[in-house]
């Protein structure tokens, strides 16, 4: 039709199928090479920086631009108890659930997966497990959770192989590893100072607007614009 083409790579691959096989950055470029080859866009769209760093290469005109967080969505209201954490997804915890739920019963909080609104948790978990937790997902996944956690003001524990979230932290994200106790130390960082809590809360609303949907609309629209500059300029000197 002679329109120009540009390919938002987000979540582009078969899940968790995909993840199981292409476990390294070598094998993710291979993978990424002969599916983009076959789509051929004149501009492609990265979720985050890690992966326009792994596979930009790949590709000839590319960005990388964030999700944004879910419009209207509700302002956590930092309550000085912790009474209900949670987690927003499908069921791709995988061995961190019963370490979760077992960290909340001893400390007679609830936790919820997918609660009706995110700002009902006092603190939202982001992490994958099993064959969820692959390198594809932690290297190559979106940011929409942590955006929504910062579009909500609400304090987040991730798991420090969650790329997008060293992508777009703020210096606020709290971290835990896979050493015995890194979850639960950082889970009573947040339960013992709701001071902490509101601090995290405020810092996230202050870049909000980053995430915002007008805010990243534009950023679509400004590379759509460039894109279509190029393309043209490509057509009239006939290449």
């Amino acid at each position: 039709m002679g329109k120009a083409l540009v390919f938002d790579i987000v979540d582009s691959w078969a899940q968790p199928e995909d993840g199981m096989k292409y476990t390294d950055t070598v094998k993710a470029r291979e993978f990424f090479s002969k599916v983009w080859k076959g789509i051929d866009a004149d501009g492609y769209i990265f979720p985050t920086r890690r992966m326009q760093e792994s596979l930009g290469g790949l590709v000839r005109d590319k960005i990388t631009i964030y999700h944004h967080f879910r419009p209207r969505i509700e302002k956590n209201a930092i309550r000085e108890r912790v009474t209900v954490i949670g987690y927003e997804g499908g069921d791709y915890l995988g061995e961190w659930r019963p370490r979760i739920e077992q960290a909340c019963a001893r400390r007679g909080i609830e936790f919820v997966a997918n609660p009706q609104r995110l700002a009902d948790l006092d603190i939202v978990i982001l992490a994958r497990g099993g064959e969820h937790g692959s390198f594809l997902a932690r290297q190559f996944k979106s940011n929409v959770k942590l955006a929504n956690a910062i579009g909500s003001g609400t304090p987040a524990l991730v798991h420090y192989e969650e790329m997008s979230a060293h992508d777009t932290d703020t210096g606020d994200v709290l971290f835990f590893t896979n050493q015995p106790g890194s979850f639960e130390r950082q889970l009573d960082r947040l339960i013992d100072s709701h001071a902490l809590r509101l601090r995290i809360h405020e810092r996230f609303l202050e870049v909000a607007p980053r995430f915002h949907i007008t805010s990243i609309a534009n950023q679509f629209e400004g590379f759509f614009q460039n894109v279509l500059e190029k393309r043209r300029s490509r057509v009239a000197s006939g290449h």
